[in-house]
This record gives structure tokens, C-alpha cells and sequence, in this order.
């Protein structure tokens, strides 16, 4: 059975290849209440703003794409669905990849501890680019990419949207209200909590 969703909450599901054949997807809980085209619009701008910045603190290795977002919820009256086109990328060059399991993880945190109140985005495949001398995640970048979350947070809410945290167990939305990129490569199959420090 498909979980049902609040009324009020979209999932905002952001997609397109890697360069390398695969396809990456990024999945994010947003307060929208029509999806009609003024809705969608605004929130795919703010996604496109958020992705750009990606790119630009080489994030993303050489021959990554964005080109999708999609909006649906599914509720008790039936399933909505739909797709925008976008056109974020990562040029080809020398920003060669990590291998595609690697992944930079960003935390969304919300006013509430515990599980059911934080979220976490798998921003991946990176770029070697993206490396400090020592292994972990560059400051620049980790910087780069809470900068971006912010803005995308501060955003959808300027547009009278919210970035939610979607609690299955709970069945219930939570407003994040902070963003926390830790310092620590991960896979993005791992379970263990990526943030120390």
C-alpha cells in the first residue's frame, strides 16, 4: 500500500545521469499545497539555484546532469504527479569522480531531537575535487554546500514553501530549520550516522 502524505507536502524527487551511465536521485519533502505551475516553477528555480552552487564548489565530478525535478504526493483521493525540466550540469573537463558509491551527506535538522526528526540528503556521486589533502570532505565545499541549503531553506520559505523532514513512523511533517554537512565521506548504502564531530 502507498504511504499516504499530509495534505500540505510534496515530494520533490531531483534526478539525472552521472556521466558514467548511471542515474542519481535526490529525495526532499517540501510544503506545497496546489503544484500547480507557479508553485512548481518557484520551487524548481530554488532547486536550481541549489544545484548551481553545487556545481561550482565542484561537488559533482565531470559530465554530471540535473535535468529533472518532479513533484508528486499520494493521498487517500488518489496519486498527483508532476515533472519539470532542468538544466543544471557539470561541464566535461577534469573533475574526474570518485567511485559512484561515495557519497557527501547533508543533514537536515529540525527544532526536535531524535530520529524521526532528521533527515539526511546523499549528495553523489562527488568529484575528487572535492577531497582535502587528508581524506575528508574539503572545507570549502562542506561550507559551499550548507551555504546552499541554507539558501534553498530560506527560499521555499521567501516562496511560502517549507523544507520538511518526512517522518514515516510518525506520519508527520517537521520544518528543518538547520543544515550540517560533517566533514566524512560515506557510502550511500551505509546506515551508521556519517556526522561526527
Amino acid at each position: 500500500m502507498p504511504q499516504i502524505f499530509p495534505q500540505d507536502m510534496a515530494q520533490i524527487v531531483c534526478s539525472g545521469p552521472t556521466g558514467s551511465g548511471d542515474v542519481w536521485n535526490n529525495v526532499f519533502a517540501v510544503r506545497a499545497i496546489l503544484l500547480d505551475d507557479i508553485e512548481l516553477n518557484k520551487i524548481a528555480g530554488r532547486f536550481t539555484t541549489f544545484y548551481g552552487a553545487l556545481v561550482a564548489a565542484n561537488v559533482y565530478p565531470q559530465d554530471w546532469r540535473c535535468n529533472n525535478m518532479s513533484a508528486s504526493r499520494t493521498q487517500a483521493a488518489g496519486n498527483q504527479r508532476r515533472d519539470v525540466a532542468m538544466n543544471v550540469g557539470q561541464p566535461s573537463g577534469t573533475n574526474q569522480p570518485f567511485p559512484s558509491q561515495i557519497a557527501i551527506v547533508l543533514s537536515h535538522q529540525t527544532a526536535f531531537s531524535g530520529k524521526s526528526f532528521r533527515g539526511r540528503t546523499y549528495l553523489g556521486p562527488n568529484a575528487l575535487a572535492a577531497r582535502a589533502p587528508d581524506g575528508t570532505i574539503a572545507g570549502s565545499v562542506r561550507d559551499a554546500i550548507k551555504n546552499a541549503a541554507d539558501a534553498l531553506r530560506t527560499g521555499l520559505a521567501t516562496d511560502q514553501h517549507e523544507l520538511l523532514v518526512w517522518s514515516r513512523k510518525l506520519a508527520s511533517t517537521t520544518p528543518v530549520v538547520a543544515a550540517k554537512v560533517g566533514p566524512y565521506f560515506d557510502t550511500m548504502r551505509s546506515r551508521r550516522s556519517a556526522l561526527r564531530g
